[in-house]
């Protein structure tokens, strides 16, 4: 007799779980916290790379693959007071299993002054926007500069860059280290 299984969270890590839990006769419901699902596919993957729409259009194949539930919305906390909120304690008392796919997280701080200031934006917060946001207005933006040299802060680059933006790119260690 199958199970049931609540996945937290709507990344790539439980919609691949939630694909293998219905093939094998299980029941999978997928809780997210945010409106859109596909997490880093969707959102966090620069588009250049990945467009939103292709993270949907695998999830939805796996929504077909047997009982699996996407449940959009819905932030799971230590206890739920208000709507659109579930506990985790009722997570482990409703389910055969609790997964936890928690992937995108916030963005590194340096701890410098003037980082909260008007204009600075982390890297995958601004990709996130820049993917879900279709009202985001970069037209008064002409020149940027990118802390970092790993991929996200190159997609944010490129991605500036496709949009007419000069950027700079501001890194502490050597060219040859950039993307180590």
């Amino acid at each position: 007799m199958g199970r049931s299984v609540a996945l937290v969270g709507a990344g790539p890590a439980s919609i691949a779980a939630a694909g293998y839990l219905a093939l094998e006769g299980h029941r999978a419901v997928i809780f997210e916290q945010r409106s859109i699902p596909g997490g880093l596919n969707t959102l966090g993957i620069a588009p250049y790379k990945m467009k939103g729409h292709e993270a949907l259009r695998e999830l939805e194949w796996v929504l077909s693959l047997g009982d699996v539930e996407l449940r959009t919305g819905v932030a799971v906390v230590e206890r739920a007071t208000a709507p659109g909120e579930i506990s985790a304690s009722d997570l482990l008392a409703g389910y055969d299993a609790v997964f936890l796919g928690l992937g995108l997280g916030a963005d590194a701080r340096l701890g410098v002054p003037g980082e909260d200031g008007e204009g600075v934006v982390g890297a995958t917060a601004f990709i996130e926007r820049l993917k879900a946001d279709p009202r985001l207005d970069l037209a008064g933006v002409r020149r940027a500069a990118v802390v970092g040299g790993g991929n996200t802060a190159l997609d944010v680059a490129h991605e500036l860059a496709l949009l007419g933006v000069d950027v700079a790119i501001v890194y502490r260690r050597s060219e040859a280290e950039m993307c180590g």
